[in-house]
């Protein structure tokens, strides 16, 4: 579990929000191999992204500095 800004995000929903990155993301037409370039501030959407994106078969491509 992770505590984020006073309210925690548990394992099953951080997975749940990775499928539906995932499925978003294969709705765009984002296929497996492609790069998805994301700027993002840290968060557990973040990482969902993340995850979401590897579950897509794509690269994560962080541009944050």
């Amino acid at each position: 579990m992770i505590d984020w800004h006073g309210g925690p995000v548990t394992a099953v929903a951080l997975q749940a929000r990775a499928a539906g990155f995932a499925s978003a993301l294969a709705a765009l037409g984002v296929a497996p191999g492609d790069r998805v370039a994301v700027r993002v501030e840290k968060s557990p959407d973040a990482i969902a992204l993340f995850l979401g994106t590897l579950l897509a078969g794509a690269v994560f491509l962080p541009l944050n500095t």
